[in-house]
């Protein structure tokens, strides 16, 4: 998956827009839940 496939995945997965959706702007809850999301995608 690309880096740009990646975060859309991810503004899709946690319900932000493409340009919310970025690591560094993430508190550590929401990084746990994308790790839980993550895991659960079973990739």
């Amino acid at each position: 998956m690309s880096r740009s496939a990646a975060y859309r995945w991810m503004a899709e997965a946690m319900g932000l827009t493409e340009a919310e959706a970025h690591i560094g702007r993430m508190d550590p809850d929401a990084c746990r839940r994308l790790i839980d999301l993550v895991d659960r995608r079973g990739d």
